[in-house]
């Protein structure tokens, strides 16, 4: 992965592999791959998602088409929900599963979610709109948009 010279590396979120008795997933039980959680410190842009600080719980899996996702739920009540359907991801290259988080300007965003239990490494584009919640554009890189559900 390449940080490019207008971001900074702001931090590297450890996402806690667990799972509960009552899972608060959207998609099939059966195609879970990988269940974590993990912490933010402070408000992120994640796709088209917006986070407050706050403790998350995410779910890696397969589609039956065989695309993967990306689910991500506020451990909060009432918490944020969303999916990023994976265009391209790559082997993982790290030995720690975690959230890759730059800065751009005076927004953090997630650049990467790094996932060595299953194998993974995923990267999501940087949006080019300076307002987060416009539409997101990218320069020629894989997107992989999320959806807040």
């Amino acid at each position: 992965m390449s940080i490019r010279s207008h971001t900074a590396l702001v931090g590297v979120f450890p996402t806690v592999p667990y799972m509960r008795t009552t899972l608060l997933y959207t998609l099939s039980p059966s195609s879970i791959r990988f269940a974590g959680r993990f912490t933010l410190p402070f408000e992120v842009t994640w796709g088209a998602m917006i986070l407050a600080e706050g403790e998350y719980s995410l779910y890696y899996g397969t589609l039956h088409e065989g695309m993967s996702y990306v689910e991500i739920h506020g451990m909060e009540r009432c918490g944020p929900k969303g999916i990023f359907l994976i265009e391209q991801q790559c082997p993982a290259t790290v030995v720690q599963n975690s959230l890759v988080c730059v800065r751009k300007g005076s927004r953090h965003i997630i650049r990467a979610l790094e996932l060595p239990a299953v194998g993974r490494s995923i990267t999501f584009a940087i949006p080019i709109a300076s307002d987060p919640t416009s539409a997101l554009k990218t320069k020629g890189e894989p997107y992989s948009g999320g959806v807040v559900v």
